[in-house]
């Protein structure tokens, strides 16, 4: 099978690792590709997608169809996409024209993390458990809504509703939180606040579900616990996430068919009664309560850093899974390399991910002091991998940190208590004799 891997973080290069170990694999292309993913595929540059572009635009419709155009010329089968902008604006849609199949949302239904009012829309017409809101236009009347929600409640969040990465959701439970909430999002994020929602906080513990799912068809992959506030002890602002867990011990047994009854069916007859049919990863963040699962938002793809640890705790095929799910037949020659093999998702071995971010992380308002990764970090041993997200190349080509979160360190043992320790240990190594420069929690499944 050949395939083309669309994006460039720490999620991408996971997959990469991921798909290369499928004996289904004939070729990989990466695009733009994880500087860290180089021994797992082939990195294509921009210009060899459209001789008139340097740089990949991946939310140009006009660089995507080229895209689409350079894949069905390199005889690509099948196209995985890790990060959600791309399927925003009709990656998926343009592939499909050349022929090609998407593991990834067509562009209107991948409107349900494009836009936090639509899956809000939907999710009430569907009777999905989800927190009250309120939708806003402007910033005023988004402060004024949230301080009358603080001031009867105790609390309200405040999310933009376009693309934010990660960065646009504000937890506030002071007045102060709320006018910084309004600057930030009125500042540096405006161009994803065409509308605002303004929502209860719910109260739990969240988790997040992911799932294949095709049409009709749903194949359940794991939960995962992410931590997205950027400090230690969940202070901080909001990031893309600073690491995660999985499996999550403290669920139920049968959370995974009480989210599917609650949300994912309810959600997909929903959309096809809009007419739209959904592909791909879906990942559902939760709060878990008393009354069990509410959503706080869809993802039309695999988490980062989530997506880390869940390659390394799932021993199944990936690339597998999908071809079996999208019921297409590709060529099954074996390559030499050693298959995964199908496994229940109940056996995903205890994993740990913590992300070492650079010091400006996320707003880039302290300075970045640029360091020189050598080789030998990307070599996995047998319970730890790492995976590398914002990098660039030096002057000399070597790798080098950029702004950004840099590095998803992972762990696995016979428990999460042992995959944690040997996590810090593998930190601890890097920043004596790699890299110090870097922020990171370290509150990591400390359960």
């Amino acid at each position: 099978m050949r395939c083309l891997l669309v994006g460039s973080g720490g999620r991408e290069c996971a997959l990469a690792w991921k798909l290369w170990r499928s004996p289904l694999l004939k070729q990989l292309f990466l695009y733009p590709g994880s500087l860290a993913a180089r021994d797992w595929g082939v990195v294509v540059t921009a210009a060899e997608v459209d001789p008139q572009v340097q740089v990949a635009d991946l939310t140009d419709p006009r660089h995507l169809k080229q895209l689409a155009r350079w894949a069905r010329g390199q005889r690509v089968d099948l196209v995985f996409c890790g990060p959600e902008a791309p399927l925003c604006a009709g990656l998926a849609d343009e592939m499909h024209e050349e022929g090609i199949l998407v593991w990834g949302a067509s562009r209107e239904a991948a409107r349900l993390e494009g836009s936090k009012v639509f899956a809000k829309e939907l999710m009430r017409f569907a009777g999905i458990p989800q927190a009250d809101y309120d939708v806003t236009s402007g910033m005023e009347e988004t402060r004024r809504c949230a301080l009358q929600r603080l001031a009867a409640e105790g609390g309200a969040v405040i999310k933009a509703d376009g693309l934010a990465g990660g960065k646009g959701v504000f937890v506030c439970t002071t007045q102060q939180q709320v006018h910084e909430a309004a600057s930030r999002l009125s500042g540096s994020l405006s161009a994803a606040c065409s509308s605002l929602l303004v929502e209860r906080v719910l109260r739990g513990e969240e988790c997040s579900y992911f799932a294949w799912v095709h049409e009709d068809q749903v194949e359940f992959l794991g939960f995962a616990r992410d931590y997205k506030r950027l400090l230690s002890g969940d202070r901080g602002v909001n990031t893309g996430g600073m690491g995660c867990y999985t499996p999550l011990s403290w669920l139920p047994q049968d959370a995974a068919s009480r989210v599917e009854e609650r949300v994912i069916w309810p959600l997909l007859r929903e959309l096809k009664k809009k007419g739209l049919s959904y592909t791909g990863f879906l990942y559902v963040g939760l709060m878990w309560g008393h009354e069990g699962p509410q959503v706080l938002e869809f993802n039309i793809r695999l988490g980062d850093p989530e997506c880390q640890a869940l390659a390394v705790a799932d021993e199944r095929d990936w690339l597998a899974v999908t071809q079996r799910i999208l019921k297409a037949g590709f060529c099954e020659e074996s390559h030499g390399k050693e298959g995964s093999g199908e496994v229940s998702a109940s056996a995903l071995i205890p994993t740990v991910c913590a992300v070492l971010a650079s010091s400006c992380y996320p707003w880039k308002e302290a300075p970045h002091h640029p360091t020189k990764l050598p080789d030998h970090i990307w070599q996995p041993s047998a319970c730890r991998h790492i995976f590398g997200g914002a990098l660039k190349r030096g002057d000399d080509q070597s790798i080098i940190t950029k702004p950004g979160r840099v590095l998803s360190v992972v762990c696995r043992g016979a428990s999460l208590a042992e995959a944690r320790e040997q996590l810090y240990r593998e930190i601890e190594v890097i920043r004596q004799g790699i890299w110090c420069d870097f922020q990171m929690r370290d509150d990591i499944a400390l359960l």
